[in-house]
């Protein structure tokens, strides 16, 4: 387990060394976002944002980081994760249907395995959470409604 967890950092080290130049100049390329990003990236999580960044999300929004936290209250113990999107105006169901983007990689990765609550969040805006991330279907064919349903804000 030690050896997995060690040989996913550095992999999303190099992911993040790839991501990085992508991530500039598509910047340089949209007009910048309102909202100030990045908000936390001292603690991000390098592995969760490299999956969360790997999500089809609508032109304007992208994914600023995310952060784990080791919920050792359950039994068995299991790992909360918080999306951070940057984003003007993405509320309501835009921001669910975002979420539902971002949880179609997460499920089918290896954090998905271990993932309990999956919360994703605008920078200064609203946030939904997944509260039982596991049990629900994020396959992407699925309903629209369906997969809203999994969100609560």
């Amino acid at each position: 387990m030690k050896r997995t967890i060690i040989a996913l950092a550095a992999g999303s080290a190099l992911l993040l060394a790839g991501c990085g130049s992508e991530d500039a100049s598509a910047a340089s390329d949209s007009a910048a976002p309102a909202t100030t990003c990045p908000a936390d990236a001292g603690n991000d999580d390098p592995t969760a944002t490299v999956i969360a960044k790997t999500a089809t999300l609508p032109a304007g929004v992208t994914v600023d980081g995310a952060v784990t936290k080791l919920n050792s209250g359950k039994d068995p113990v299991d790992v909360d994760v918080t999306v951070r999107l940057c984003a003007e105006g993405l509320e309501g169901d835009q921001l669910k249907d975002a979420a539902s983007a971002i949880a179609t990689p997460v499920i089918g990765s290896l954090l998905g395995s271990s993932l309990g609550t999956l919360t994703v969040q605008v920078v200064g805006g609203d946030s939904v959470t997944s509260a039982d991330f596991k049990a629900q279907n994020w396959d992407p064919a699925a309903a629209a409604e369906a997969q809203r349903a999994a969100w609560s804000s």
